[in-house]
C-alpha cells in the first residue's frame, strides 16, 4: 500500500515556493480557475515558472508530481498542448501530469496522450462510472470533487470506496499494480475533508494553502510554544 500524500492545490508562485521547501507536499495540482487568480499573461510561462520554482526542491527522479490542466478548445489542440507542457517540464525535471475533464467530448484526448506516454490526471469525477471510463481510456490519475460531489446529492465516500474496491479487485484479479490509476481527491473545505478521504481511499488529497496551514494548526500548540517562549524568557533575564 503507498503513502497516503497530500498535494497542494494552487498556482500561487509564492504558496508553490513555501510549500515546496517543505516534505509535507510532495506535489502540485492546479486548474483554471486557480490560473485566472494570476496576473495576466501567458499561460506556459507560467507553468513553466511553476516548474522552475518546484524544481529547486531535490527529490528523487522523476521529480515532484504537478498537474495542469489543458485549456485548448479542440481535442487536437488539447493534446498539443498536453505534450507542450510536458517537454518543458521534462527539462526541469518536474513529473507533470496532463489533467484532462472526463466526458465523451474528452475521451479521445486522455486516449492519445495516454498511448503516447503523457500521464493523464482526468479531474472533474463525480461517480464510480465516470472513474472507470477515465481508466478505461488511458488515466493514470483519477481525481474526485468530493465536496462537490456532496453538493450535488452525491453520496461522495461511497462512490470513493466503490472505485477503491474495484482497483483492488483488479489487482487481486492480476493487473499490475504499476497500470492501476491513482485516486486523488479535491474540493476539500476542512481538515477533516484530508482523512475522511484518505480512509474512503484516496491516495492523495490536494488541499489550499489556507487549509495545510489550518490542518497543522491547533490552539493546544499555540498555547505550549507561547508558554515555552515566557518561561525561556524568564530564565535569560
Amino acid at each position: 500500500m503507498t503513502r497516503k500524500r497530500i498535494f497542494l492545490d494552487s498556482a500561487d508562485i509564492g504558496e508553490i515556493e513555501f510549500w515546496s521547501r517543505t516534505d509535507l507536499v510532495s506535489g502540485v495540482t492546479t486548474n483554471p480557475s486557480l490560473i485566472a487568480r494570476s496576473p495576466k499573461g501567458d499561460y506556459l510561462k507560467l507553468v513553466d515558472e511553476i516548474c522552475r520554482v518546484m524544481a529547486k526542491r531535490r527529490r528523487p527522479l522523476p521529480g515532484p508530481h504537478l498537474s495542469v490542466e489543458v485549456t485548448e478548445e479542440t481535442s487536437e489542440e488539447m493534446v498539443k498542448q498536453g505534450n507542450r507542457m510536458c517537454a518543458m517540464a521534462s527539462s526541469r525535471c518536474v513529473d507533470l501530469h496532463v489533467k484532462v475533464p472526463i466526458g465523451p467530448d474528452y475521451l479521445e484526448v486522455i486516449t492519445a496522450l495516454s498511448s503516447g506516454g503523457v500521464n493523464v490526471n482526468v479531474t472533474a469525477c463525480a461517480t464510480f462510472p465516470q472513474a472507470q471510463a477515465a481508466w478505461f481510456a488511458g488515466a493514470r490519475d483519477v481525481s474526485f470533487f468530493f465536496n462537490r460531489m456532496k453538493d450535488a446529492g452525491i453520496d461522495a465516500v461511497s462512490e470513493i470506496a466503490e472505485y477503491r474496491d474495484y482497483l483492488s479487485a483488479e489487482i487481486a484479479a492480476g493487473t499490475k499494480p504499476s497500470a492501476i490509476p491513482e485516486i486523488i481527491c479535491g474540493s476539500i473545505r476542512k481538515p477533516e475533508d484530508i482523512h475522511t478521504c484518505w480512509d474512503a481511499g484516496a491516495d492523495i488529497v490536494t488541499v489550499s494553502d489556507k487549509i495545510l496551514r489550518t490542518f497543522i494548526t491547533h490552539p493546544v500548540t499555540d498555547t505550549a510554544l507561547k508558554q515555552f517562549t515566557e518561561d525561556f524568557a524568564r530564565w535569560r533575564s
